[in-house]
């Protein structure tokens, strides 16, 4: 049962990672549409002390970049953790670091779900 059970760990992690670097590839970037004609630029207001708004492009291509970043240290968590489990022999109980790094692969593995949710 617990060969079945560290078996199971071993190969979900790095299928995981797998399935997220392929969504990431699939999903369609969103494009804004871009005003030739400078006629419709935003109204101006009373308020002149705003901050200017942040390009949404330069927002998106960073969070996208964030996105890759997070990916490839969770594949490189999960390629430490499958070595790991495999150097380790005990058939009952799993190791402390076994368990540690599977815990910071599913912080970041939720990291990258909040941050591809927006």
């Amino acid at each position: 049962m617990h060969s079945s059970r560290r078996t199971f760990i071993c190969l979900s992690f790095p299928l995981a990672v797998a399935a997220v670097e392929a969504t990431a590839q699939r999903r369609p970037r969103f494009h804004f549409p871009t005003s030739t004609s400078s006629s419709q630029a935003p109204p101006v207001t009373g308020d002149q002390n705003r901050s200017p708004q942040a390009d949404p492009r330069l927002l998106l291509q960073q969070k996208q970049d964030e996105i890759r970043k997070e990916v490839l240290h969770l594949y490189d968590l999960a390629v430490e953790l499958k070595t790991e489990t495999d150097k380790t022999d005990s058939t009952g109980v799993l190791s402390l670091p076994v368990l540690k790094k599977a815990d910071e692969i599913q912080k970041i593995a939720k990291r990258i779900h909040s941050l591809a949710r927006g």
